[in-house]
């Protein structure tokens, strides 16, 4: 058998794991990407330089930092 140390399956922490997908100056043809992990429980952040190539991005991600603000970059 293998030690715990080994074995790359071995959960050490119980917490549940967070995903996050982060999109930089995404195309409206991820708009469904986007909304699909949404959909499946991952955090989804787009980031873009104050405006946003399609409508449908802005609603389905989670988060969108404007980058054209250095202020919204830092929270």
């Amino acid at each position: 058998p293998h030690s715990q140390k080994e074995d790359p399956t071995h959960v050490v922490d119980s917490s549940p794991i967070k995903r996050i997908a982060v999109a930089v100056c995404p195309s409206r043809d991820l708009a469904y990407a986007i909304s699909l992990a949404k959909h499946m429980g991952i955090e989804t952040l787009t980031a873009d330089f104050g405006h946003i190539a399609s409508g449908d991005i802005l609603k389905s991600a989670s988060h969108w930092v404007d980058l054209s603000d250095s202020e919204t970059i830092w929270r």
